[in-house]
């Protein structure tokens, strides 16, 4: 067997949204996260994973390249949506000395929860979703990066969020809302 690591995905991405507007804003502001299980199994070979404040993060940092993931509005890719990645070194791993990466080592497996988080600005009834786009990971810290490119179709689909609604086009302001409530609670007085 080769050596390198061996990714597949466990169970199903997830992807939620918390209005964040301030206040009685003009501005709509939605907050979005998509989770990620990734197991990451070292065949043959230890494999080192950069963490998000290394030059050569596993899923990204602060800003995720389209190489490592992408947004999708509406089922397209978006490049005008920033995404951040968080993710943090599992227990059963070595950090590397250069304490912005660590090692998983030969035959070991670890499962790596990551998560991809945007802002969306004044949504209309668009969808989002994120997917997986690669993964950079080293035979060696410090050493060359190999970028894992997950292909978009087949099996590999797995690998992308459901799409959600920015707003619910069915759902009721606050304002309606507290208007429905101050009626009801007249009739019962």
């Amino acid at each position: 067997m080769a050596a390198g690591p061996l990714f597949t995905i466990l169970g199903t991405p997830t992807i939620v949204k918390n209005n964040i507007t301030a206040g009685a804003g003009t501005v709509t502001v939605f907050q979005y996260a998509a989770t990620f299980n990734v197991n990451v199994q070292a065949a043959g070979g230890p494999v080192t994973l950069g963490l998000p404040s290394s030059a050569s993060p596993a899923f990204g940092g602060s800003s995720a390249p389209s190489t490592l993931a992408q947004a999708y509005t509406n089922g397209a890719p978006d490049p005008s949506i920033q995404l951040i990645a968080s993710y943090s070194m599992p227990s059963n791993t070595t950090a590397n000395s250069d304490g912005k990466s660590f090692t998983i080592a030969q035959n070991n497996s670890v499962t790596i929860p990551v998560t991809y988080s945007f802002v969306v600005t004044n949504p209309g009834a668009a969808t989002e979703g994120v997917r997986m786009v690669g993964i950079q990971w080293s035979s060696t810290p410090g050493g060359a990066v190999t970028l894992f490119t997950i292909p978009s179709s087949g099996s590999n689909s797995t690998w992308r969020t459901t799409l959600i609604y920015q707003s619910d086009p069915n759902a009721l302001s606050a304002s309606i809302w507290d208007a429905i409530k101050e009626y009801f609670a007249e009739q019962h007085h």
